[in-house]
């Protein structure tokens, strides 16, 4: 539900908006205090009208500068809400991998467990020798100290292994 809404409300889109309306705001407040001050046809007769529109036009600028203020900020915590939002998928997808070597972790001990049982020791062996061999080739991707790289690297991997593409990563 709120990406979502996060989809039909583009923070970029309204922080641009929002800057250029106070920007003009700023311009605009900015220009009436020069017109007071140094305009003829403007009548301000003494000074209090002069404070007066001079502390009227400075809240005006610092208040559209707070607005501007924000919106730079809320384009920033847009832009953190979407990497955390990449980086959660790929803990799914880690995980969704996880369970996959789980229950093929499990398989693969009923099959040696089977072997066994039979007495085929030789063929239980070879078993475990190639299932080995296909961890290893797993387990050489996961170099990196940052866990949502190696959760990339593993879940590209696999992808590329479902596909019959051969893979060979180095960092």
């Amino acid at each position: 539900m709120k990406r979502a809404l996060r989809e039909r409300i583009d923070i970029s889109k309204i922080s641009k908006y929002s800057i250029a309306a106070n920007a003009m705001q700023i311009l605009f407040a900015f220009g009436i205090f020069l017109y007071a001050l140094f305009g003829r046809e403007f009548n301000l007769t003494g000074r209090a009208e002069q404070v007066l529109v001079g502390a009227m036009a400075l809240i005006v600028i610092w208040g559209a500068g707070l607005d501007i203020r924000d919106a730079f900020n809320a384009r920033k915590i847009a832009r953190q809400s979407e990497m955390l939002e990449e980086a959660y998928g790929q803990l799914e997808d880690l995980n969704a991998t996880l369970r996959a070597q789980r229950h093929d972790f499990k398989n693969h001990l009923q099959v040696v467990f089977g072997l066994i049982e039979l007495r085929e020791y030789q063929e239980a062996q070879e078993y475990i020798e190639r299932v080995y061999g296909d961890v290893e080739l797993v387990g050489r991707s996961l170099k990196t100290a940052i866990p949502a790289v190696n959760a990339l690297f593993a879940a590209k991997m696999a992808d590329c292994e479902e596909k019959g593409i051969q893979m060979d990563v180095q960092i």
